[in-house]
């Protein structure tokens, strides 16, 4: 859901910018440069330039953004089929440092805090799959349906 509207928020910010461009002709500033000419020494030998500073710390900030390695690796939704069955669809980040073969683990976590939470005896599988969705960046996605079973009353 974040991610979903994280994209809506780009191509807005992409629209408004290319919008607000068609309509500006000249250069800006008009005196001056928007980043300064000037620099940092870091050693003796080695000098950045501002601009450098700055290319590298946005395309740092991108990269932390796309991989975002403290984020959740999967996204789990639950629907609810009846009364004691839940359908788990699970969708994992397009990108990714790692966590590729930990589907059926992520699925069985999740129907154990499910059984736990309820208040439920344990549970049946009743289905379960593993996908990878093609695409420019494929993503992998696993679903399955689950019965709850209740204890002896």
């Amino acid at each position: 859901m974040r991610a979903h509207l994280m994209q809506k928020f780009a191509l807005s910010m992409l629209i408004a910018n290319l919008v607000g461009c068609s309509s500006v002709s000249g250069t800006y500033p008009r005196q001056g440069a928007v980043i300064p000419d000037a620099s940092l020494k870091l050693t003796t030998n080695q000098i950045w330039s501002l601009e450098d500073l700055i290319v590298v710390g946005g395309v740092s900030y991108v990269l932390y953004k796309v991989i975002d390695p403290l984020a959740p690796n999967w996204d789990i939704s639950e629907a609810r089929l009846a009364d004691d069955q839940i359908l788990l669809t699970m969708k994992m980040k397009r990108f990714y440092t790692g966590g590729a073969g930990e589907a059926r683990q992520t699925f069985q976590r999740r129907i154990e805090t499910l059984v736990r939470e309820r208040g439920y005896a344990g549970y049946e599988i009743l289905s379960y799959n593993e996908s990878l969705e093609s695409g420019f960046v494929p993503q992998r996605k696993g679903e399955g349906v689950v019965q709850l079973v209740r204890g002896m009353q």
